[in-house]
Formats: structure tokens, C-alpha cells, sequence
């Protein structure tokens, strides 16, 4: 299922996150004993053999290799998640689209001038999980009329060598469908995520773009110069950066799981159910208008709202119908309003009323 590998993805990034914090903690708790005035403590250090002879680093040259460790991987982390990202949803692009020909055009063609270069660069270390016939079988299935098919995702990857800068996004998601990255982008910098770390932690000072491209600034450096004394960031700077890289990561996904959830509906398999009336954040219950729907306790239901950027999915953990009894499962044909108490998943904000309430179904 394409959402469960999302949030697969998206704990991927936070264990590699939660794991730079360690790091960075660990070594700040380090040179706070080590450069100390405290004589008491530095003897303490001495006798567990954390001491720094004359022919250890300065603290200045730890810091500038800390740094370099930090944003090399945390770029890593980025690059990763969006290449895996678009791989999961050209993975289920046959699903949702099962013939070739109704592709948009722009799939089709980048598609196919991506199996050519492919081809031309068959045998490279890059690609050596790949097979030329595999390549070739994948294009012929798509122009094959009434044929399964398969959109190989390095195919359409292998045109994206920049750094994933705003317009380097908006090339790679519009070559897989997503053509229209500007509303895209304007998703990104309203979510949830990312407006925390934009409003709260950099405390409105800067915008997506700019963060964006200040990030790979220090990446390329990082990747291809000597960091010097006065380019390093310091330790509160590189654990808000693991932030950064974790709301991006979010936001990419909760888009893409709002395209899935959308190309779902256009097929009959997704479909709106209701919407929000309230949200009682101490008892975690939603009150919603619904209509023609059966729902159970330990149902996935998606709550989305496109003009904020939200579309989260929420376990359903009890239900109870109009006369407030609770049931295991409710068979509701008329409109009428109910209560679901729901765990939301990977949220940092309650739904609000007017959101609306989707299901995926499964026949």
C-alpha cells in the first residue's frame, strides 16, 4: 500500500534525525567537560581518560568536523527520502492509472526519453540493479495496447543531477505528473511542519526558498571545499536543521498522499464521507457530518484540507453513533452526525472544523 510505505519513508528520516541529535548531544556534553574552566571536572575527565593532549583538535576544528558530518548526511537524508518519494508513487501510478495511453503525456514522454538514456547508460555502476531487458520490456509494455505496465523509476530520475532546490523540485515532480508544483510549493510553505519551523524556531526570519537554498549552500560547500572558521554552524543551528530536513520530508509526503488519495477518488477508490464539525483535542474526538458510510473501530480514515496543507490519517479507536452509544462498527445510510475518537497520525495540529473526512475503499 502506497501511504504504508510513505510513513515507512517518513520513519526512516526520523530515526536518521533522532540519531544526528544523539550525536550532536553527546559531543556537546563532550566538549562542555573537556574545555571547561572547572579544574574539578577536568580532573574527573583525566581519571576516565577524556583528556585532550597538546596534539588534540581545537575545539574549532571539532565543530567545523561535526558540521561537515551533519550536513553531508542530513542532505543525504533529504535526497534519499524524494528519490524513494517519487519511486513510491511511479510504483503505484499503475494502479491508479492502469492504462498507459490515459497517462498524461508529459509521464509518457519523459518515460520514454528516460529508457533512453537508460540504454545509453547501461552498465554503469548506478544502475547495476537493473536489467536492459527489464529497461526495454518496460517501454514496450506501455505502448503495447491492454497490457500491464511499468514505470521504471530511475528512468525518470536519472534526468535530476542538480541539488533539490525549489526548481529542482518542481522539474522532478512535474516530470512524474505532478505538473502543477507551484500550488505544490505554496503546500510546502503552508504546512503545519514547516510554518513551525519557520514561524517558531527561526522565529519568522526567513522563508522555504531561502532555507532551502541556504541548506544546500552549506551541503556544497561542505561537499566540495574546505569549511572555514567562520562557516560552521554551531550545535543549536544543526539540531533546528534536523528539523528543517524532517518537516520537508513531511510535507513532500503529506502531498504525495493527497495526490494519491485524489487520483484514488477519481476511480471509486477513495471517497469523501463527511466533514468536521468539532474537534475536542482533550478527549482526541472528532464530531462529523457524515452520509453513506460503514466504519469500524481500528479504521484509517484521512482528514484533508487542501487550502492548509493537511491531509493526515487518523486511527479510529471508538466510535459512537447520533444517541452517543458506542459501537464496534456503524452502518450509516442518511446523514447524520457521529463521534470518532482517533489517534491522528504524525500531526502537530488537530484537525478544525470544514476539514473533510476521505476513506480508502477496499473492495
Amino acid at each position: 500500500m502506497f501511504i504504508e510505505k510513505i510513513e515507512i519513508l517518513l520513519e526512516q528520516v526520523r530515526k536518521k534525525t533522532q540519531a544526528i541529535r544523539f550525536v550532536l548531544k553527546q559531543n556537546e556534553s563532550l566538549r562542555n567537560i573537556l574545555f571547561t574552566d572547572d579544574e574539578n571536572v577536568r580532573q574527573k575527565a583525566v581519571e576516565l581518560n577524556l583528556n585532550l593532549s597538546e596534539n588534540s583538535i581545537y575545539i574549532t576544528e571539532w565543530k567545523i568536523y561535526e558540521h561537515s558530518a551533519v550536513v553531508t548526511q542530513l542532505y543525504a537524508t533529504y535526497e534519499n527520502f524524494v528519490e524513494k518519494l517519487i519511486s513510491k508513487w511511479l510504483d503505484a501510478l499503475p494502479q491508479l492509472i492502469t492504462k498507459y495511453d490515459q497517462l498524461d503525456e508529459v509521464i509518457r514522454n519523459n518515460h520514454r526519453i528516460g529508457v533512453g538514456n537508460l540504454i545509453s547508460k547501461f552498465g554503469d555502476n548506478r544502475y547495476v540493479d537493473l536489467k536492459l531487458e527489464q529497461i526495454i520490456q518496460s517501454l514496450f509494455d506501455g505502448i503495447k495496447k491492454n497490457s500491464k505496465y511499468e514505470l521504471i523509476p530511475e528512468s525518470f530520475l536519472i534526468s535530476s543531477q542538480n541539488n533539490l532546490r525549489q526548481g529542482e523540485l518542481q522539474k522532478l515532480f512535474s516530470s512524474v505528473g505532478l505538473k502543477d508544483f507551484e500550488s505544490g510549493w505554496m503546500w510546502l510553505k503552508n504546512h503545519q511542519n514547516i510554518k513551525e519551523y519557520i514561524d517558531n524556531i527561526l522565529g519568522g526570519s526567513n522563508t522555504l526558498e531561502k532555507e532551502l537554498d541556504k541548506f544546500i549552500k552549506y551541503r556544497n560547500i561542505t561537499a566540495h571545499s574546505l569549511v572555514q572558521d567562520n562557516e560552521f554552524l554551531g550545535y543549536e543551528s544543526l539540531l533546528n536543521l534536523c528539523f528543517f530536513v524532517e518537516a520537508i520530508c513531511e510535507a513532500l509526503a503529506d502531498l504525495l498522499i493527497y495526490h494519491f488519495l485524489m487520483k484514488k477518488a477519481d476511480i471509486n477508490k477513495a471517497k469523501k464521507i463527511g466533514t468536521i464539525q468539532n474537534f475536542l483535542s482533550n478527549k482526541k474526538v472528532v464530531i462529523a457530518t457524515v452520509n453513506n458510510v460503514s466504519l469500524s473501530i481500528e479504521d484509517k480514515i484521512f482528514i484533508v484540507n487542501p487550502n492548509s496543507s493537511y491531509c493526515k490519517a487518523a486511527i479510529i479507536r471508538e466510535l459512537k453513533n447520533k444517541n452517543g452509544q458506542s459501537k464496534q462498527t456503524l452502518r450509516i445510510r442518511k446523514q447524520q452526525d457521529i463521534s470518532l475518537q482517533i489517534d491522528m497520525i504524525n500531526a502537530i495540529k488537530y484537525p478544525k472544523k470544514n476539514q473533510v473526512i476521505y476513506i480508502l475503499i477496499v473492495n
